[in-house]
Order: structure tokens, then sequence, then C-alpha cells
């Protein structure tokens, strides 16, 4: 099962306390400029015809020891259940950006790995996600530096 991700939202109404609209500008201006960088993101992916998984799968297996996972670790990496990551790795094989191979140290096992392919789409991919992020760096940092002081400054956020 994926993790748990992030906090509860309340539903006693009544136990919520109002925030300074100061901390909710400063986090309306990062959340813009997130939502500007990942949309710009998930442009260039689809330009491409991959999925932000599919994107995540690759830089994953690009940065594993060995260079290759098997199944139950891509699902592991990638916070997803092992049906899901099968049919991942198999999309993804599919589209060339994968290879399984043997598991030398197990016949019954086989490991995944980039391709060609998946290693060149990669680094042109993450070229343009570097892009994207420098293009909102700036408010990026400014807009979570605002927010951080805002935060820091009101006792009970």
């Amino acid at each position: 099962m994926p993790a748990k991700r992030g906090p509860t939202i309340l539903h006693d109404q009544a136990a919520v306390k109002p925030l300074p609209p100061s901390i909710l500008a400063a986090l309306a201006a990062f959340r813009a400029a997130l939502s500007r960088y990942s949309d710009a993101t998930r442009h260039c992916l689809a330009e491409e015809g991959v999925s932000p998984r599919q994107f995540t799968l690759l830089a994953v297996l690009s940065q594993a020891p060995s260079g290759q996972l098997s199944v139950g670790e891509v699902a592991a990496a990638l916070h997803l259940n092992h049906n899901s990551a099968v049919g991942l790795t198999q999309r993804a094989e599919r589209a060339g950006l994968i290879e399984r191979v043997p598991d030398s140290s197990d016949a019954r096992r086989v490991l995944i790995r980039l391709s060609e392919r998946g290693t060149d789409l990669l680094h042109q991919l993450a070229r343009a996600h570097i892009t994207g992020l420098c293009e909102e760096r700036g408010q990026l940092v400014t807009s979570l530096q605002r927010w951080t002081q805002e935060l820091e400054a009101t006792e009970d956020p």
C-alpha cells in the first residue's frame, strides 16, 4: 500500500483557528509558483509522451547503485503498490524507456534498468525541468522565505 502522505484535514470546523492573512498570502504565492513550475514540467513531459510517474521511474533508476531495481524496489521507491509498479514498468518498457534483465543472483527475479532511449530522454527532460525551475526559482525562494518568516512570527499557526 502507498504510504500515507500529509496531514489529515480536521472535520470539526469549530476547532479550526483562522490563520492571519499574511500567512495565507505567503502560502498562496508559494503554491502559485509551484503550480507554474509543475504545469511547465507536465507540459514538457506530455510533449515527449512521458507521464510524470514514468519520469520519476527514470530518475529513480538512474540513481540506483547498480543501475537496476526489481519491480518491488521500484514500488517501494515510488510509494506504489506492487500491481501499480508492474503496470508502470510494463508501459515504460513498451515505450522503450526501460529494459528487463534477468537477475544474475536469482534466476526467478527480473530487474529493470534504463534503456539507451530512456537515459537520453531522462537527461533531455531533466534539463527542461531545471530550466523551468530556474524560471520560477526566484518566486519560489522569495515566497517560501516569506511564508517561513510569517510562520515564525506567529505563535500558533
